[in-house]
């Protein structure tokens, strides 16, 4: 008896699809957060899928090395599902308040990139992805990965004179 439940156990472990081993989701969307999510753990990002103030929902991950989230909009007012774009967001702190002039040479050298400063001065800056009913998981896991590079490109100039 020992043996045959041994036998049956090995047959249903070895048959399992490890985590690691399944694939992105095809098509990702803002719709189905755990889409978003799924792709970017195939791809290596860290993952953390909660709600924010407003009960949407916001995904804590880092990009780039930098972190940030992804924040959902165009939600329904009332279920907080059906999310028609996400927005990529990270924030920088700086010793000293960041110039507002700085944006500009920012956003001149950066596509897609928009930049602004909070009220301590700290510049935060966002790349919004309009998804409505899906987009190819390889198209926004690149939009991650040029994010990621623009957080790099932009943390030059924003801490050059710090």
């Amino acid at each position: 008896m020992t043996s045959k439940f041994f036998a049956c156990a090995c047959a249903l472990l070895c048959s399992a699809t490890p985590l690691y081993a399944q694939s992105a989701p095809d098509i990702v969307t803002a719709k189905d957060p755990q889409t978003i999510g799924s792709a970017m753990r195939y791809a290596g990002y860290p993952v953390e899928i909660e709600k924010d103030e407003f009960e949407d929902p916001i995904i804590y991950t880092q990009m780039g090395g930098w972190n940030g989230s992804i924040l959902f909009y165009g939600c329904d007012a009332e279920t907080k599902d059906q999310c028609d774009s996400v927005q990529l967001r990270a924030w920088f702190d700086r010793e000293t308040p960041m110039p507002a002039e700085k944006i500009n040479e920012v956003t001149k050298t950066t596509r897609f990139l928009s930049m602004a400063i909070d009220d301590e001065g700290d510049p935060y800056v966002s790349w919004d992805i309009i998804m409505d009913d899906g987009i190819p998981a390889s198209v926004f896991l690149k939009s991650l990965d040029k994010f990621g590079w623009a957080l790099n490109d932009a943390s030059d100039i924003i801490f050059a004179d710090d």
